[in-house]
């Protein structure tokens, strides 16, 4: 209680001083020290750090892991790195087939397509690949029945919730002793934050910071009904060709149904604001437990698409790679240059995969090396050392084992390819075999005439070389 004509105040009430009315919550002014770093008590008693770093709001725990714990850690890694080294060598070659069976079907379907018009639905190109372009249109009203949004000609409405509270952020401190035991410090920090799904709280490693249920969560409303032409578009196009647009008008809170549980439990606390709602007792800044819930629309415009007919809608085509085409882009774009785009997709989705794979044997081979690194660790800086040594080996034996498996397998699937090389190297393998032949045959014979053809009697070659004549 704040004393009479001065600044100190009484942090704390004796104990035995009865209360005899509930003390009143004055409303606060924020404090200036950041904005979103303000101090906020809340509903439910608690308060906190919007970053979470006063020491009420901070655990420490130390672990150790002693010498034969780490070695321990090391074999059982070295059983991953194995699975993980054998693992990166079908990934790198099932990666150069997917790839080559990707580029036959884009052949095969650039020279198959049928171009046909939106408009009319054909039977006879039924389980066809085809081309066509043209307006999709929504053809139905959205409707959020939580919060009594509704839009209309578009082909998804979301909703995003996200709500005020506590998080739970890890920093580790590792020490190492003379004795090869790391002792690592955990620092465990509780900052309030926005966030769109519920943290459990009751897994926090500090006690007393509680999160509310949220009654709502996030959710996307799709349209299953857009036509383009005559024909009706899947689901799984529709969220292709769906782009962002403006919601409409801005919303109000008439619009909220009464059965709203977050209506309910603010009240009049209920704020809206354009495209989103803030349910909350004051706006100054969050309190535990505080909600906003944010809406977004999208639509569709011209789009164009090559897939198999089937009736009157779309599904994937299969080629005779087994590969599959089903490609849809927004606006009107030339068959070819949609063949072009996919023949670019499936190039950089090898290049990743190959990266992929690589960096998988790299660190499979640095986990079976690994336990070097942890055995020579007790030894001052020669721990380090090894490590850097381990990685750098792990690298490049990585690198050229995936170049290797990279090459093979590519050659593999290019029987063509394979057939050239290995008659070219047939070809220039059979010129050197037959001239190291030729050049020892020519050796022998010489050898033969300089030891066979005579001496000057002290077993020394003769001086003139012998000529054989005919007879």
């Amino acid at each position: 209680m704040s004393d009479e004509g001065g600044d100190d105040y009484d942090v704390e009430e004796p104990e035995e001083e009865p209360e005899e009315e509930p003390e009143e919550v004055p409303e606060e002014e924020p404090i200036d020290n950041g904005g979103d770093d303000a101090y906020v008590d809340n509903q439910y008693g608690q308060g906190g750090n919007v970053d979470g770093f006063n020491n009420e709001d901070t655990e420490y725990v130390t672990e150790s892991r002693s010498y034969c714990e780490r070695i321990q850690d090391a074999i059982i890694g070295v059983v991953v790195g194995f699975v993980l080294f054998l693992g990166a060598f079908p990934l790198l070659w099932w990666n150069e087939g997917r790839a080559v069976d990707a580029y036959k079907a884009i052949k095969e379907g650039r020279g198959s397509f049928i171009p046909i018009e939106s408009t009319v639905i054909d039977a006879n190109n039924d389980n066809k690949l085809v081309y066509l372009t043209g307006l999709a249109v929504p053809s139905e009203n959205l409707t959020d029945t939580d919060f009594g949004v509704e839009v209309a000609s578009s082909t998804k409405l979301t909703r995003t919730v996200e709500m005020y509270q506590y998080t739970e952020k890890k920093t580790k401190k590792e020490k190492k002793s003379i004795t090869g035991t790391i002792t690592t410090t955990t620092e465990y920090t509780y900052p309030l934050q926005w966030k769109n799904t519920r943290i459990d709280s009751s897994k926090f490693m500090k006690a007393g910071k509680n999160n509310p249920n949220m009654p709502y969560t996030s959710e996307t409303i799709s349209s299953t009904s857009v036509t383009l032409g005559a024909f009706s578009l899947p689901l799984d196009m529709i969220d292709a060709i769906s782009s962002e647009q403006p919601l409409g008008d801005a919303l109000s809170t008439d619009i909220i149904p009464s059965t709203n549980i977050l209506a309910q439990t603010y009240n009049e606390f209920v704020y809206p604001n354009e495209y989103s709602f803030y349910f909350g007792n004051t706006t100054t800044y969050p309190y535990l437990g505080h909600t906003r819930v944010t809406f977004g629309a999208f639509t569709c415009d011209s789009v164009s698409i090559i897939a198999k007919q089937v009736g009157s809608t779309f599904s994937p085509y299969t080629a005779e790679s087994e590969s599959k085409i089903y490609l849809v882009q927004k606006g009107i774009v030339s068959a070819e240059d949609m063949f072009s785009a996919a023949e670019a997709s499936n190039k950089s989705l090898a290049m990743v995969l190959r990266i992929l794979g690589t960096v998988i044997m790299c660190v499979g081979i640095g986990l079976v090396l690994n336990p070097l690194q942890v055995v020579v660790d007790i030894i001052p800086c020669i721990g380090g050392i090894v490590g850097g040594a381990i990685c750098c080996v792990s690298s490049l034996i990585g690198i050229a084992l995936s170049l290797i498996v990279i090459g093979i397998a590519w050659l593999a699937n290019r029987p063509i390819i394979l057939a050239i090389g290995g008659g070219v190297v047939a070809v220039v393998g059979l010129l050197v075999w037959n001239g190291i032949r030729m050049k020892k045959a020519n050796q022998e014979q010489t050898a033969s005439a300089f030891h066979g053809g005579g001496g000057n009697g002290n077993g020394n070659p003769p001086d003139k070389p012998v000529q054989a004549y005919p007879v």
